[in-house]
């Protein structure tokens, strides 16, 4: 017998989710995932001019704004033919990669650890249901107070970031051309102090806690596993025009790695709320649209669904250095060991729930690091800004790496106006919907040949989708401006007038 479990909305992630699955026996058979917003920003920079990318860009999102600003800069350094100084690249990278520090941080303490902490039932805390808690006293107790220190050391990485971005979110530091702060010794100086407790905290709490998890969690090491195919673009952007990845970008998929080519990605929207109008235009809302579920488009590489993010970054790293070693131990190799699917569907150990866990702790371990260098690398007094006066490039791009993995900004313009703007997130990667083969999304892809131990709790779901740490406010968004109906044209920017959200 078959019946349907539906979760909504998906609490401890970012912006609108909900599941649903259908399990046959305790097994989970088919699996969809709904983000509830429509993301309308690709329509909003239409008309804008091309140096509003990285400000527009941002609003998209709260939780990972910097990386925004970041792609959106790149495409307009791009389409101006900037070359950065030294300062201004590095600065950028400074404060992406603080951001991304401060969400892998963030992610483990508030947003995963109660999935597997037994917390308890009195303020700030409420008490989840079910009672697959497996730490004992001293390490709960642990947990509990480095949850607390995790805040401290998550507002010190945002700290870091204003200190050359202004603020947080949607800092204003990138700006085209570079950053508008300049470098001097006393912001260096600050900085290095920070991140030195940050790393503090890492050693002592963040990894050796991920360590007491994985230990008492270990059989999620196949649970929430799918073929591991991943891509990166690789970690941060170097050099002058910002071309240069620090680690090896490339596609890994069973077990074999090639170079990226962007040439190879397509967004499918069978099961989209959101239909392409003409050829050349942006996908466009239809929320009535027959056997749609989402508002996600479906993006796929060489027609199949790859994973992004840390657990894909650390896997392609990996694969270039020929072997799959992390910080302390972290993500080491492993026997290829049985799902719970059908005969066929055994996926190796590393591509599943507490695998993606340990790659984000790793690659927090590993980005700190590379933001000290960052740091010392800084030069004061150097300038930090260099900007063309008229654009060089119509069609430009920029693929990056955001906290939760590749990120994809596309422009097109005449002159210097955006005519299309094009934005693929990670979370519309992972969590996309089934794509016009019927294939399932990454997210999806994991969920399935999943058993419940108890379908009317079933921790499993949650446990699954929180590993990913979906965004769903970045893969989409809701804009409707007053007076008009889903699926009308927007008003041109010139014409004003205001929204709600």
């Amino acid at each position: 017998m078959t019946k349907r479990i539906t979760v909504a909305p998906m609490t401890r992630v970012s912006g609108l989710l909900s599941v649903e699955v259908i399990v046959d026996g305790n097994v989970v058979v088919d699996a969809k995932a709904s983000g509830g917003q429509f993301r309308g920003f690709e329509m909003m920079m239409v008309g804008r001019h091309a140096t509003d990318a990285p400000y527009f860009t941002q609003r998209i999102c709260g939780i990972c704004s910097a990386a925004h600003g970041y792609a959106g800069a790149m495409v307009s350094d791009r389409a101006y033919g900037n070359v950065l100084p030294p300062n201004g690249w590095i600065l950028r990278n400074f404060i992406v990669g603080s951001e991304m520090l401060q969400n892998q941080i963030r992610h483990f303490y508030l947003l995963g650890l109660p999935d597997y902490v037994e917390f308890p039932p009195v303020p700030p805390f409420q008490r989840p249901e079910g009672s697959d808690f497996r730490l004992g006293a001293s390490a709960t107790g642990r947990m509990l107070e480095n949850y607390v220190r995790a805040v401290d050391a998550s507002r010190k990485c945002h700290e870091m970031l204003c200190v050359f971005g202004g603020k947080i979110p949607h800092q204003h530091g990138m700006v085209p051309g570079g950053v508008s702060v300049p470098v001097t010794a006393d912001r260096v100086l600050k900085c290095l102090s920070l991140l030195e407790d940050v790393i503090s905290f890492l050693d002592d709490c963040y990894l050796p806690d991920t360590e007491i998890i994985a230990s008492a969690y270990e059989d999620y090491f196949h649970i929430g596993g799918r073929p591991p195919r991943f891509f990166s673009s690789g970690l941060f952007r170097t050099g002058p025009r910002m071309d240069i990845p620090l680690t090896a970008p490339g596609s890994l998929a069973d077990g074999r790695l090639e170079p990226l080519d962007t040439t190879f990605i397509r967004e499918h929207l069978r099961h989209s709320w959101l239909t392409a109008r003409t050829p050349d235009g942006p996908p466009e809302p239809d929320p009535g649209k027959p056997g749609a579920y989402t508002w996600c488009a479906a993006p796929r590489y060489r027609g199949l669904a790859f994973e992004v993010g840390p657990l894909a970054r650390q896997s392609v790293k990996a694969a270039h250095e020929r072997a799959l070693n992390g910080v302390k131990g972290l993500l080491v190799e492993r026997d290829p060991a049985p799902s719970c699917g059908p005969a066929g569907a055994a996926f190796p150990r590393g591509a599943a729930t507490m695998d993606r866990i340990a790659a984000r702790t790793a690659e927090a371990r590993e980005i700190a690091s590379i933001l000290w260098d960052f740091l010392k690398a800084l030069e004061p007094g150097e300038p930090t800004v260099s900007h063309n006066p008229s654009p060089v490039e119509s069609c430009v791009s920029a693929m990056v790496e955001a906290p939760r993995g590749t990120l994809n900004h596309t422009m097109l313009l005449e002159g210097e106006q955006v005519l299309k703007y094009n934005i693929i997130t990670p979370t519309a990667w992972n969590f996309s919907p089934h794509d016009d083969a019927g294939n399932p999304g990454p997210v999806e892809e994991a969920l399935i040949w999943t058993r419940l131990a108890d379908p009317h709790h079933p921790v499993e779901i949650g446990r699954i989708i929180r590993a990913f740490d979906p965004c769903m406010s970045c893969a989409t968004h809701v804009i409707r401006p007053r007076g008009m109906t889903m699926g009308a044209t927007f008003p041109a920017p010139n014409e004003g007038g205001n929204s709600d959200a």
